[in-house]
């Protein structure tokens, strides 16, 4: 809602607000400060070029997302890629272990074999790309394979989850301790989420409360000038 009422304001006020008061500190023939000068600058330029630029980036940012929802190979390449941001890589590390381990449990509790729930709990991850390498592993757990040494070798999901996979298969309740992880990683998940937004919702708040104030100079600037 911040960003979006951000836009608005910014697309009101350059490309509405700016060229009015253009017109009228022309009028005036007096000497502007640089302030002004940029503001009135950016806003000549912003409904020309700016407006059709944004309109193409958010055209082109669609189709681009629309490439990836219908090919799992390059959603799976901008995942792995994206993995490799620090933030994003914790965010998304916490979000694919709680949905494979809650989903883990209840298709495991539901009776099914283990070949079958790492696959499917690894379309469940959401996750084109890990659900890609849990599908390989499924067949590898088919042919005798272990299942902690699979998560082990899974990008994401690691040596964490293998962890708690190994003392599953040691006292011979799988479905609880996949139950106990998806709840702790859950946990780290909301407390992920609650500090991004602590964050970027004070920033986008003075990010716009920064535009307003320049605007607000460009504007009395000169009208304190001419009084």
């Amino acid at each position: 809602i911040i960003l979006a009422l951000s836009l608005i304001i910014g697309i009101g006020v350059l490309g509405f607000l700016v060229p009015k008061l253009a017109l009228l500190f022309e009028e005036s023939d007096m000497e502007l400060p640089l302030i002004t000068r940029i503001v009135l600058g950016a806003g000549s330029w912003f409904v020309p070029v700016g407006l059709p630029l944004l309109g193409l980036s958010a055209y082109l940012l669609f189709g681009w997302l629309r490439h990836l929802a219908r090919n799992a190979d390059a959603r799976a390449a901008v995942e792995r890629r994206l993995s490799r941001v620090p933030f994003w890589r914790r965010g998304f590390q916490l979000l694919v272990t709680a949905r494979f381990a809650r989903t883990s449990a209840l298709l495991l509790q539901n009776g099914l074999t283990m070949v079958d729930t790492v696959m499917l709990a690894g379309r469940a991850t959401g996750s084109a790309w890990i659900g890609g390498i849990l599908a390989g592993k499924a067949e590898h757990i088919r042919h005798g394979g272990s299942l902690s040494r699979a998560l082990e070798e899974t990008p994401v999901l690691g040596k964490a989850l293998g962890s708690w996979v190994k003392a599953g298969e040691a006292s011979g309740d799988l479905p609880g301790m996949f139950n106990h992880a998806a709840g702790r990683y859950q946990q780290q998940w909301t407390a992920f989420v609650q500090r991004a937004v602590n964050v970027i919702e004070p920033a986008l708040i003075v990010a716009v409360a920064v535009f307003v104030l320049i605007i607000a100079l460009a504007i009395l600037l000169p009208i304190l000038s001419i009084n």
